[in-house]
Formats: C-alpha cells, sequence, structure tokens
C-alpha cells in the first residue's frame, strides 16, 4: 500500500486577518491518495506548527489532529511563518503515513532595487521635480511577491528647517494600486504653484548631483500590501517622506 499527500492551492497565505486577494488563498484543501483504491478505513490526521501559523478546520471548529473518513481536510492560516516548511501536517491510513511540510506566506517587505531612486526636473523656480522611487515586494520566504494590491497611506505633516514655507501634501489616491511583476513606482513630487502634481518639468538628473539638504517638509506614510482599501493588508513599509528644495526621498 502506498500514500501521498498534496496541497491545493499550493501557497498557504496569511494577510493580517484580512481577506486574500484575487489569485491567493489563506486556506488550502490537503488531500490523501492510497493505492490501490477502495481499501478501506479511516485517515488520522496530525497538524504540527511551529508558533500556531495554521489550523484544521473541522466541524466549525479549528483543530490540530482530527480522524476523518473523507481522505481531505482544510487548512487555514492563523500568522505567517519564521522559516519554510515549518508547517507539516502527517495523515495516517492503517499501516501506512504520509507528511506534508509547507508553510504560511506574507507579504513582508518593500525593497528598493539597485538603480530604482531616479530624479526628474530642473530643481529650480520656478520648476518643479519628481523623484520616482521604484519598490519590489518581497514575502517572508524572500521571495518577490506578483500580482499584489497595495495602498498608501500618511501620518501627521511635519515640517522641516525651512520658514515660511508653503507647499502641501495631497492625499492618496483611493482604490491602491497592483503591479503583475510584484514592482511599482511612487512619485513624490513637487509642482510650481497653480500647476497639477505629479509634474514632469524636465529632463532626467542622471546622476543625481549636489543635492540640496535643504529639507522643506516631511511626511510619515505607510504602504500596506494584500488590499487596495486605504488601512487594509498588511503593513509592508513605515516610513517618512522628505521633501527636499530639488528632490525628495524616503527614509523607512
Amino acid at each position: 500500500m502506498k500514500i501521498e499527500i498534496a496541497m491545493e492551492p499550493d501557497e498557504l497565505w496569511y494577510f493580517c486577518d484580512e481577506p486574500a486577494p484575487d489569485g491567493y488563498s489563506v486556506t488550502s484543501t490537503v488531500t490523501a491518495t492510497v493505492t490501490p483504491a477502495g481499501l478501506q478505513g479511516t485517515y488520522q490526521w496530525t497538524l504540527s506548527a511551529a508558533n500556531g501559523e495554521a489550523v484544521i478546520l473541522a466541524d466549525g471548529g479549528e483543530v490540530t489532529s482530527v480522524t476523518t473518513e473523507e481522505p481531505s481536510i482544510t487548512l487555514a492560516s492563523k500568522g505567517k511563518s519564521e522559516w519554510p516548511e515549518d508547517v507539516q501536517v502527517t495523515v495516517t491510513f492503517l499501516d501506512c503515513n504520509a507528511v506534508l511540510a509547507t508553510e504560511v506566506r506574507q507579504p513582508q517587505e518593500l525593497v528598493v532595487p539597485e538603480g530604482g531612486v531616479v530624479h526628474y526636473g530642473y530643481g529650480i523656480p520656478p520648476y518643479g521635480y519628481v523623484t520616482r522611487v521604484t519598490y519590489l515586494l518581497y514575502d517572508n520566504m524572500g521571495e518577490v511577491v506578483p500580482n499584489m494590491p497595495y495602498n498608501e497611506q500618511f501620518g501627521t505633516q511635519t515640517h522641516g528647517t525651512y520658514e515660511g514655507e508653503d507647499w502641501h501634501f495631497g492625499t492618496p489616491a483611493p482604490g491602491g494600486v497592483t503591479e503583475a511583476d510584484g514592482a511599482f513606482v511612487d512619485e513624490l513630487s513637487k509642482s510650481p504653484l497653480g500647476l497639477p502634481q505629479p509634474l514632469w518639468p524636465g529632463p532626467l538628473r542622471d546622476p543625481p548631483v549636489d543635492l540640496s539638504d535643504v529639507e522643506i517638509d516631511s511626511i510619515v506614510q505607510i504602504w500596506r500590501a494584500g488590499s487596495s482599501e486605504t488601512g487594509e493588508g498588511c503593513i509592508v513599509q513605515t516610513g517618512v517622506v522628505h521633501r527636499y528644495l530639488d528632490h525628495a526621498d524616503v527614509t523607512p
């Protein structure tokens, strides 16, 4: 006799107690296949999760072991894994058993790749500027996450040392953004008075040399992944946007 075990979907995700976005799942069906077919018996299932990051859904509750007549169970996420394959499901049928090792994935952090910050514009009055910051989203297993919705939220504005400044931060556009390859661009800009943001006021400044150190204003910026609704999903970066006379940057 032989028994095999498989999971579908083959990745289990956790989104900080929020529903999963399209293409992802916070539950998976674990199925045992016995060869030869037609043998009679029950299936004993046991779950080992190092930090309680997964449970078995059975009889309207959450358990770590269960006996079933059917060859499948539902596995649900409760948190993120700390290392690969730290979730193990063991099934025993008659005198044969099989083990499935997996993990619970979660959007973890934004990373700026090499060359991911570029500055456009003349950086002198009355012209504005745009600093474009490219981010890649990584999960807790260190892999780039594709097709993930993001949303942006601003905190309380603070001002730099420049007295009499009259710049203002806009409100992040509702609806968030979803990028197929896991990368997206944040545009940090200052436009001349009366012109719309963002503005593409001049050529790419590459390499950015002699950038001003005069800070005009700053604001806390929070990025979440897993939802396009503002304030929902897992926080993947909390930083501060600093706008200077001729460029902007973000300090996580």
